[in-house]
């Protein structure tokens, strides 16, 4: 849980060969998650990046999140079987464009290690595509957040994207918005600049 009293604890030394972001939990879970910054990358690219990855502490993180770009369905079972096999100690959480749900079968979601998000970066998304069984999670995209985040009309929708995700048994990931009522929109995670921010603003107080 957010607590303004204290400090976020200090950022590891992820050895990704990429910049990495951290998503912090809005409500009482104890570990954060953390993203792999940078293009999507296919499939085979990401296994590489996780099988040469140094993580210190992987107790202190729920997941890594990886942007996967579009991949053919065998190098994506591939990529799934060889990252289960790594036992890295904590979930890879692909990130994937709706577009690519019809690849995802049971044999991609036989593996506990491995999970599926689903990113919402646009409004021409069907909703029904939040009812695919591989999904555990989704996102409302930065740009898209902001677009919606500009009036009321817009802020109801990303509060009913929140609160549909809960309803179906799906994580919320999403900005702390402050616009549309003045009040902020409590995803299950949000990015950690986000929570600095909110931070920064309770300590300025009187």
């Amino acid at each position: 849980m957010i607590d303004p009293e204290q400090p976020l604890p200090p950022q590891q030394p992820w050895n990704f060969g990429h910049d990495v972001a951290r998503w912090i939990p809005t409500s009482d879970a104890a570990k954060y998650g953390i993203e792999l910054l940078g293009a999507p990358l296919e499939a085979k690219v990401a296994a590489h990046t996780l099988r040469t990855a140094l993580i210190p502490n992987p107790g202190e993180i729920a997941f890594i999140i990886i942007s996967l770009a579009e991949s053919g369905y065998n190098d994506l079972h591939s990529a799934v079987t060889e990252i289960a096999s790594l036992q890295l100690g904590v979930k890879v959480c692909f990130s994937i464009d709706y577009h690519l749900l019809p690849l995802l079968n049971s044999k991609l979601t036989a593996f506990e290690e491995v999970i599926f998000m689903l990113d919402i970066t646009d409004e021409g998304m069907p909703l029904s595509a939040l009812t695919n069984q591989a999904i555990v999670a989704l996102r409302v995209g930065p740009d898209l957040a902001r677009r919606l985040g500009f009036d009321s009309r817009g802020a109801l929708l990303l509060e009913m994207l929140r609160n549909l995700a809960k309803e179906i048994g799906l994580a919320s990931f999403g900005p702390w918005l402050q616009q549309g009522f003045g009040v902020p929109i409590k995803f299950d995670y949000v990015p950690e600049e986000a929570v600095n921010e909110v931070l920064a603003k309770h300590r300025l107080q009187p």
